[in-house]
């Protein structure tokens, strides 16, 4: 179902704005992450402009692994959207609600566009998910690799390691187990950032290229400095402001459904630790793109909710149909808007030799 939803959006979209496929796969960071994985197929990094570097590498490079007949676009969506998809059944997992799965099929606009496009959040939130639940079954190892693997996706990856740590050490565990626990997680999880890290040095000469080109953008603030201003323009649109400040509150809202029982500490920690790191985060960045940073959350926002929704199968139904199916046509129309605007012939990619 979340496959199909996703591949009518993206039919939907192509056909209201008259655009093809290659092109809305080149919508909002699109075009970056497929010149990147062009340039990973073709060992030609060389090739990067400075500020495609601030992107991390691990969604390039899988689109350069799996690119179909040398159409990278078509292996950029395709991933997008299975990883999107399979969020689902593995939130149905981790919380014991299979419900919360049938969320995660169209439930917010930013999520459904977000892995609908060729865009790394439904690749991030995959690998989160998964380490989350290993984690929660006492699965280190495993947990390790996939939160690893996370920190080449986005920079949220990383930050998984604060709760998986602490509950490693601080677990119910006996002492023993709690440092074997520990020792497993950071062995098969560590490797991967610090091969990022070492790929940067020796192709770049600077290990943190990411964090050194997105600094020379200029685009540093205050903590909650480009939030209030932003809120507080007349300039911005209305309909955005309650977008922003409407995931916010969700966020929030659900802490407290996380708190209600102790073996969600694990799912908790992460909730409360990204929530106010994306809500902190100094950057001008952050109104404009808070909704795709709380992408991260939106799986334990949904637990945390879950005791809200309605019990009644039949009302349940209703309330998940009717949000998804206007979830739907808001991403439809911010693609058809976008897509009105975006500079495409300036962004096309160029020819695979």
């Amino acid at each position: 179902m979340a496959v199909a939803v996703r591949v009518a959006l993206v039919a939907a979209a192509c056909a209201a704005a008259g655009i093809t496929v290659g092109q809305l796969a080149l919508l909002h960071d699109g075009w970056e992450y497929l010149r990147m994985g062009r340039a990973f197929a073709l060992w030609e990094p060389h090739t990067l402009a400075a500020d495609n570097l601030r992107l991390f590498p691990g969604f390039p490079a899988a689109i350069a692994l799996v690119s179909l007949a040398q159409q990278p676009e078509v292996s950029g969506l395709a991933i997008a959207i299975l990883c999107g998809a399979a969020c689902g059944p593995l939130l149905g997992t981790l919380s014991g609600d299979r419900r919360l799965a049938w969320w995660l099929v169209a439930f917010t606009p930013s999520w459904l566009l977000y892995t609908g496009t060729v865009m790394s959040e439904g690749l991030s939130t995959l690998l989160l998910l998964a380490s989350l639940l290993h984690a929660t079954r006492g699965r280190w190892a495993a947990a390790g690799l996939w939160a690893g693997l996370g920190t080449t996706v986005r920079p949220v990856g990383a930050l998984l390691f604060v709760p998986l740590v602490l509950h490693a050490v601080l677990g119910p565990s006996p002492r023993r187990a709690r440092g074997k626990a520990l020792g497993l997680l950071l062995a098969c999880g560590l490797p991967w950032p610090l091969l990022h890290l070492a790929a940067n040095q020796f192709l770049w000469g600077d290990a943190l290229k990411s964090v050194s080109d997105y600094v020379a953008m200029g685009r540093l603030r205050w903590p909650l400095e480009g939030l209030i201003a932003a809120t507080l323009s007349p300039e911005e649109d209305f309909a955005k402001k309650v977008l922003i400040w409407g995931t916010v509150a969700l966020a929030l809202v659900a802490i407290p459904g996380l708190a209600r029982r102790s073996d969600r500490l694990l799912l908790l920690t992460w909730h409360t630790v990204i929530a106010l790191f994306y809500l902190l985060l100094p950057s001008a960045w952050t109104f404009g793109s808070l909704d795709r940073f709380y992408l991260a959350v939106l799986p334990t926002t949904l637990i945390g909710l879950a005791g809200w929704l309605p019990r009644s199968p039949c009302r349940h139904g209703i309330v998940l149909w009717t949000l998804s199916a206007a979830a739907w046509l808001v991403a439809l129309k911010w693609l058809v808007g976008l897509s009105g605007v975006f500079p495409f012939e300036d962004r096309a990619l160029p020819p695979w030799p």
